[in-house]
């Protein structure tokens, strides 16, 4: 893109040769004008070359602004074009234990406070039954993954109310609390929803259904004829929906690998409005984890707390990254998980700290692997184990 000065020369040059060209005997003269005249074209010129330049970054997912930073908000008009909007932070929804003598009742918008200060409040009116327990739903006053509740938690009560024990307990999450959508991650989305036009029913536009449902991360489909090798005939399809397409099957990577039959119907219903049914099955599946652990070797006399913490979260990072392969539709294959690339990269990270792994072990579901390549439908999850050293 050319600077004002470059204009203005290019202007003020341009004038001086016309000006010449009517008066020959003005050969390195000046008039007076046509500086400043030249500069304000410049200037007006600059002015709509920058236009245009903002109009063809606003145009491209890849470097559209977001609401976050730009009242434009052209990132989230493309998305929505596509039926792709970003998930908003969402409050959390828990099933909690009321305890207290039968016929106490526990009104809506009672507020309860857990034993890390989440606050919640009662959705809907319960009494106590001759169990004297009450399972009620709760929600939390604020949404963000910052005031998640974990199940067990103890809670109290911020009010007395009659015939209703003041401590009680969460016993499940019905809705995880969640952030607002990383803005990276949801250019991706937006992204390959351009990438991957809708084409009547193919591996991409289930891919792409998927994505305007909150909850799944991924989804990976293959035609029925090669998805059930016999390491899977145990697994039953949880929803199907009948078509009359290539019976594909679709794994379902959900999140906090949490299926949810309300996500399900989602996506069901996504297929059902975009897909003509005619006969045979689609079946959705939940993923299948694979359980990864590693066993570290060092010289010794290291912080050995210290270089698991350190080497957890890098496996994590990395093990986001390794998925099954989906061949026509997947650009790139991140399908191995390799003991060797597990080890240099650990170590590559470690060297700042002057720490040296010596050694490592990579196991799949407790046997010993230095390569595991991930079936359809496996995602490797790091198994929480002391298996360190």
């Amino acid at each position: 893109m050319r600077t004002i000065q470059q204009i203005y020369e290019t202007l003020h040059n341009r004038i001086i040769a016309e000006i010449q060209k009517v008066n020959s005997d003005m050969v390195g003269g000046r008039l007076g004008f046509e500086s400043p005249f030249a500069l304000s074209h410049a200037a007006e010129i600059r002015l709509l070359e920058l236009l245009s330049e903002q109009i063809t970054l606003e145009g491209n997912p890849l470097t559209a602004t977001s609401r976050d930073v730009s009242n434009i908000g052209m990132l989230e008009y493309l998305g929505e074009l596509k039926n792709i909007t970003r998930k908003p932070a969402q409050a959390g929804v828990y099933s909690a234990q009321f305890a207290g003598k039968e016929g106490g009742i526990i009104e809506a918008g009672t507020v309860i406070r857990t034993a890390g200060g989440v606050e919640l409040a009662v959705l809907n009116e319960v009494e106590i039954s001759t169990g004297q327990t009450a399972a009620v739903e709760v929600s939390t006053l604020e949404a963000g993954a910052r005031f998640a509740v974990l199940p067990q938690e103890s809670f109290n009560l911020t009010q007395n109310i009659s015939g209703i024990e003041k401590k009680g307990v969460i016993l499940s999450v019905k809705q995880k609390a969640a952030d607002l959508e990383d803005l990276e991650k949801y250019r991706r989305r937006v992204v390959a929803a351009y990438n991957e036009s809708a084409q009547g029913g193919t591996m991409a536009d289930f891919r792409n259904w998927a994505r305007q449902v909150e909850g799944i991360i991924e989804v990976y489909p293959k035609q029925a004829i090669t998805a059930f090798s016999q390491n899977y005939t145990n697994q039953k399809p949880q929803y199907t929906i009948n078509t009359g397409l290539g019976f594909p099957s679709i794994y379902i990577e959900f999140e906090n690998n949490t299926p949810m039959d309300e996500i399900y119907s989602q996506y069901l219903q996504i297929i059902s409005k975009n897909f003509t049914l005619c006969g045979g099955q689609i079946q959705l599946l939940p993923c299948i984890t694979k359980k990864i652990n590693v066993s570290l070797q060092t010289a010794g006399g290291e912080d050995w707390d210290f270089i698991v913490e350190q080497c957890e979260n890098l496996i994590k990072d990395y093990l986001k990254e390794r998925r099954p392969f989906v061949e026509g539709l997947d650009e790139k294959n991140v399908s191995q998980i390799s003991k060797t690339e597990i080890l240099y990269m650990l170590n590559e990270n470690l060297h700042k700290f002057n720490i040296l792994l010596t050694g490592l072990n990579l196991f799949v579901d407790g046997s010993t692997y230095n390569n595991y390549t991930l079936a359809f439908g496996e995602i490797p999850i790091l198994n929480p184990h002391n298996w360190w050293k």
